[in-house]
Formats: C-alpha cells, structure tokens, sequence
C-alpha cells in the first residue's frame, strides 16, 4: 500500500516483494550455522523482534532503495522465523502424522493471510495502529515457541553447498521455486492493494 501511495510503479512494487524471496535464498546459506550458535530460541526471538521493528520502521517511506533494505531485512526474519518453526514442527511430531500436521501449521498460515486484509478494511490502511497492531501479532507469534526453550530441534543443513553452486547443479528448481514464489508474492501484494482500494 505505502508503495501504491509513493511510486505507483506495478513493476518496482513487484520487485519489493521480490526483495523478500531474495533474502531467503541469501540466508539460507547461513541460518543453520547461526541457530547452532545463538541456539534455535535466541534465534527465533531476534528474527521476530526484528521482523516488528521493520514492521514500524516501514511506517514512514524514506526512500525506494531504503525500502527495498528494510523489506531484505524484513524478509530475512520471516525467513529464519519460518525454517524454524518448520524445524520444531516436524521435530514434535509424531513420525506418522508428521504431513498431516506441517500442512496444518500452512493451512492456519493461510487463515492468518487472508485475515489481514479484512483487519486493514475495518482500521483503514493509513496512519501508525496497522504497524502497531502488525509488530503485536509477529511479538504475539514467537510466544508459543518460547515453550520450547529445551527442545533439542536444530535447523539441519543436510547437503553443505553454496547458493551459487546450486543453482548451477539444480537451475529448473531453483528458477522455478523462484518464479512460484515470485508470483505468489507479487499477486498477494497486488489482490491486497485492489482489495482496500474496492
């Protein structure tokens, strides 16, 4: 919406929510190594703390390219925030309903986008309360992980390979999780914005 308001441009809008894709695959290289060594609930705490702090941050535009930072960073917490969760998820598990309750946690996930914008219909899209209420519900979110402090769940990196050397290997997996992302990114962010404006 803030960049509806101060560019109008369909093109850079798309890019920004590209901006998020491209900070996971940038962290993915080293997210394991970093809960490893901060521990798996010190991490999720500093990726939802900061994922708020950008959310207020994004509160005043200051600029495409300071934007496009703060979205990296941005991304880069909802990132580290989600292997995690993923990680504790199939940890907890059951062995035989493992499917059954990671596509549970996506489906609420889902429940939780569509919730959004109905929020932002009813408070408006102007003004600091949606930033406040958006950095309460990412605080809001990392509580139940906190229950977890003695879990031994690790983010596992199974293959020790660059980014760039799997892209070389693997090009039609990469491109086209990239392209599935981009595309559910960018049409996300464009059914918001016509949403609010209808």
């Amino acid at each position: 919406i803030k960049m509806d308001k101060f560019v109008g441009n369909e093109t850079l809008i798309s890019l920004s929510a590209a901006m998020q894709i491209c900070a996971g695959i940038f962290f993915s290289k080293y997210l394991p190594k970093i809960a490893k060594k901060l521990g798996i609930i010190k991490t999720i705490q500093i990726a939802t703390i900061t994922a708020a702090i950008m959310s207020l941050v994004m509160y005043q535009y200051f600029g495409y390219f300071i934007w496009l930072f703060t979205i990296f960073i941005f991304g880069t917490s909802l990132f580290a925030f989600g292997v995690i969760r993923q990680s504790i998820t199939l940890d907890i598990s059951p062995p035989h309903h493992k499917a059954i309750i990671v596509s549970t946690g996506g489906m609420l996930m889902s429940f939780g986008n569509a919730l959004g914008p109905i929020i932002l219909k009813f408070i408006g899209s102007e003004g600091f309360l949606p930033h406040i209420i958006a950095a309460t519900f990412y605080l809001l979110s990392m509580l139940p992980m906190l229950l977890f402090q003695n879990s031994n769940s690790i983010v596992r990196e199974d293959k020790k390979i660059g980014i760039f050397r799997y892209i070389k290997i693997s090009p039609k997996i990469m491109f086209g999780g990239f392209t599935f992302n981009y595309v559910q990114s960018s049409v996300s962010t464009f059914l918001i914005i016509y949403g609010i404006r209808s």
